[in-house]
């Protein structure tokens, strides 16, 4: 009897441990790093099959193959934490209106995008212009991906309470 209250109330601070903008994000068994990793995965699949779709020719095969593995190491890497910053910047801000924390939280996703596109292209040193425009705008792309799917998935889940 005793055991079961310890568990108990292990478990009630476990989950107020992940309370973040009065929301609880204990879904996904692991708390809020579990989401979070569960959104990079979602958007490296949605990413990689958009890329897919849009480079396909009939000689190309595996394609999303070829383009997951690519995207997910990037999510993982450079996505989760310049997320997990940003919602650190925004979450004691008080906003008067949804509208203007989309904004701004959707401006600083193009920000941390266009600053891991500028970051990778330094560290590949690729050198043409049109393809240094092109990274950019892919990790501008893929970070407004996740910022929206991040934003889904947090609706599921308030939704399901």
């Amino acid at each position: 009897m005793i055991l079961r209250l310890v568990m108990f109330k292990n478990l009630l601070h476990y989950k107020e441990t992940f309370k973040i903008n009065n929301h609880k994000h204990e879904n996904f068994g692991g708390g809020f790093m579990s989401q979070k990793f569960v959104v990079g995965i979602i958007s490296s699949i949605c990413l990689s099959l958009l890329l897919a779709i849009l480079t396909y020719t009939p000689t190309s095969e595996n394609l999303l193959i070829l383009y997951l593995n690519y995207t997910i190491p990037m999510y993982i890497i450079a996505g989760i934490p310049s997320s997990l910053l940003i919602e650190k910047i925004y979450r004691n801000k008080n906003f008067s209106s949804t509208i203007k924390k989309y904004l701004m939280v959707l401006g600083l996703y193009i920000l941390a995008g266009g600053l891991i596109g500028n970051i990778f292209f330094i560290l590949t040193s690729m050198g043409n212009i049109t393809k240094y425009l092109f990274l950019v705008i892919l990790c501008i792309i893929s970070s407004l991906v996740f910022y929206h799917i991040s934003l889904l998935i947090g609706k599921i889940l308030s939704y399901n309470k």
